[in-house]
């Protein structure tokens, strides 16, 4: 694939406070911010954070870092993407789910930052039919996965092409080292599904793949469905192949 990647792996804890300090100067971060304590009444507390970094072989960025930033007081979950280029300019890419009350009732939201027209969206609404606890819970029950794998193989990952393996977590089809060159096999969750789907539309088209199928593969990932299957590693593609089309 045109659009190398390397060195994939878990931000280490000791620079996590300063990237955090940069992740809340960005203005996106502060805009996302002010649509959440306007629309939601929400304001966000990071109680917990980690993430994930790649480098960036190409002339459009150098470094991607997805961080995962969760609020467990305000019920909030903001997966913030942040990738740079050679003279310093950011793209962001950003979702949040969270619980919400409206009208009495409560809800499971989908925020999600439109990089085209630079607005925040409500991409997913559900009224809860359980209690709000059991809610939280399991939405987060899935979120542990990648970071559990790198925990655990951290150099498996590193100083080979983020195509040219699979992601961590076990999936059999997101990665150009996985699918077809080997094997295959079941899909790990609705994510692999989606890669799956996307391999098969490179098959077919050699130009144009922005619009052709990586748009569309965005569009799949992002799905709520899908994207909780596995909110990280979900996250990780979105900002990949949106630096790739967008920046």
């Amino acid at each position: 694939m045109e659009m190398a990647i390397n060195n994939f792996q878990l931000i280490e804890a000791k620079s996590l406070n300063d990237k955090l300090q940069v992740v809340e100067s960005n203005k996106v971060f502060k805009e996302l911010q002010g649509y959440l304590k306007a629309e939601f009444g929400k304001e966000i507390t990071v109680l917990e954070h980690k993430g994930i970094e790649y480098d960036i072989l190409n002339d459009r960025a150098e470094k991607a870092e997805v961080h995962y930033l969760l609020d467990t007081n305000s019920n909030i979950r903001l997966l913030f993407g942040l990738a740079t280029n050679k003279e310093g300019k950011t793209f962001e890419t950003a979702t949040v789910d969270m619980i919400v009350e409206e009208n009495g009732h409560q809800y499971i939201k989908m925020v999600s930052y439109d990089v085209e027209t630079k607005q925040f969206v409500v991409t997913y609404s559900e009224k809860i039919q359980q209690d709000v606890e059991a809610a939280w819970i399991n939405m987060l029950s899935t979120d542990d996965r990648p970071f559990e794998a790198l925990k655990a193989e951290p150099e498996m990952y590193k100083a080979k092409g983020f195509f040219d393996f699979c992601l961590p977590g076990g999936y059999k089809w997101c990665g150009k080292g996985c699918g077809n060159a080997t094997g295959g096999g079941a899909l790990k969750n609705k994510i692999d599904g989606c890669c799956y789907i996307h391999d098969d539309c490179y098959g077919k088209y050699s130009s144009n793949r922005c619009a052709n199928c990586d748009k569309s593969f965005v569009s799949c990932v992002s799905n709520r469905t899908n994207y909780a299957t596995d909110p990280a590693t979900a996250s990780a593609i979105i900002i990949f192949f949106q630096t790739k089309c967008f920046f």
